[in-house]
């Protein structure tokens, strides 16, 4: 096309960053339904659930959106339900939580491989 001009590549490290505004909303959701959480049950760890609830929310949008970064929330999320599930005394939900561990581990490593291959112009390892 005559005069059509070539849109600009994305930088992919500009696309992975996560911008500090975004962390401190991500920290009033927390704090807000935990506040929410620790008026309508008695006892538990409401804001460490609300953590993991809200985390688990953004996590999940990072996945859709292919970022990377997801996988290492993921981890975080699921070390901090293993542990909360088991001083809860829910131990089989504690378990399965740190199996979650290792998917994620797993998801993170295919994900790294796969972006690396693109960035080298070769077909997709799988």
């Amino acid at each position: 096309m005559i005069g059509a001009r070539r849109p600009k590549e994305a930088d992919p490290m500009q696309q992975t960053v996560i911008l500090h505004p975004r962390i401190v909303r991500l920290t009033h959701w927390t704090w807000a339904l935990g506040v929410i959480l620790y008026a309508l049950l008695t006892g538990g760890l409401p804001f460490v659930d609300s953590f993991v609830m809200v985390m688990s929310v953004v996590a999940t949008f990072w996945m859709i959106q292919k970022k990377v970064e997801c996988w290492i929330l993921w981890i975080i999320i699921d070390v901090v339900a293993t542990g909360v599930y088991f001083v809860k005394g829910i131990k089989f939900v504690g378990a399965e939580y740190f199996v979650f561990c290792f998917l994620a581990a797993f998801g993170l490593r295919h994900w790294i491989l796969e972006h690396r291959s693109y960035q080298k112009g070769a077909p997709n390892p799988a």
